[in-house]
């Protein structure tokens, strides 16, 4: 699924009362990431490029979760006196 990167300027910027300005890259407003008919989330950043590596992101994230596939997950922590049980149990061997 594609993700776009567009601007929401603030009713400071000279751009915010321009149409279609959502792509100017030059003023400093919050970018936003926008995919699929109404879904849209903030990007936290006025980055452009940070911004692009987000959007990447989520379209990978967006693609696995079609596809249905899952990360491994990581592995609960083990607390002391488990390590050191599984060390004894291993080493008494």
């Amino acid at each position: 699924m594609l993700v776009t990167v567009y601007v929401r300027h603030s009713k400071r910027c000279a751009k915010s009362k321009v149409k279609n300005a959502g792509q100017f890259k030059r003023c400093k407003c919050p970018l936003w990431l926008r995919w699929g008919k109404s879904s849209r989330k903030s990007a936290k950043t006025r980055s452009w490029e940070i911004a692009n590596k987000a959007a990447r992101k989520l379209e990978e994230e967006l693609e696995r979760e079609e596809l249905g596939i899952e990360l491994p997950k990581k592995p609960d922590h083990v607390t002391i006196e488990e390590a050191l049980e599984l060390y004894l149990a291993e080493g008494a061997c």
